[in-house]
């Protein structure tokens, strides 16, 4: 499959780096999708509490970081720099 990256982003993103996952719209779609791929928890308290005690942490990557790679991406996908992937 084959995709192509687009210099704008689908919606428009005011102010990522002071903003909340309450302007992504979207953003919990994931949890209404049909779950084909998940273990069989053994206690779903725990794995709730677990759940309740991730969202609360910082994220792994910030607003700012994402916004600097979707630049550097639109560059590349314009030409005007490479993508180097490894891995």
């Amino acid at each position: 499959m084959v995709t192509e990256l687009s210099a704008k982003p689908a919606f428009s993103l005011s102010s990522t780096a002071q903003s909340g996952a309450a302007n992504y719209p979207g953003l919990d779609d994931w949890r209404d999708l049909p779950v084909s791929q998940q273990p069989s928890w053994q206690d779903k308290d725990v794995f709730a509490a677990s759940v309740g005690e991730l969202s609360v942490l910082p994220p792994l990557v910030f607003a700012g970081e994402v916004d600097v790679l979707r630049e550097r991406l639109a560059a590349a996908a314009e030409g005007k720099a490479f993508l180097l992937q490894g891995g």
